[in-house]
């Protein structure tokens, strides 16, 4: 067997190359495109959260699961206190991710009460 020539050498290197930067370019550009899905949505409950943590300023937070979520009308608590309020309940989700998602808020802004 005999040992490859430089050209070889200096033939595969280049493709290395040239297909890492395929791949480079590829992520980038699919990564930039999701970016731009994800924070140009208008609803949902990835909205929802990217909303919270990014421009919400209402006064009353409400934290919390599905109870939270379904339960906890932000209207009628609203009328009640008579200041804004945000619902940021969510099904499934439980107190590491309101906990995760109450330092991200108080990060950007403190409202004046949590439930």
């Amino acid at each position: 067997m005999t040992a490859p020539s430089s050209i070889q050498v200096k033939r595969f290197f280049s493709k290395v190359v040239l297909i890492g930067l395929v791949v480079f370019i590829c992520d980038f550009g699919i990564g930039h495109a999701l970016k731009f899905f994800y924070f140009h949505q208008e609803s949902g409950l990835l909205y929802r959260t990217t909303y919270a943590i990014d421009s919400t300023t209402a006064e009353v937070l409400v934290f919390g699961s599905s109870r939270a979520n379904h339960h906890y009308v932000s209207g009628l608590i609203s009328d009640s206190l008579h200041c804004t309020v945000y619902n940021t309940g969510r099904d499934g989700n439980f107190i590491l991710f309101n906990f995760a998602l109450f330092k991200s808020i108080t990060r950007r802004y403190h409202p004046k009460m949590v439930i």
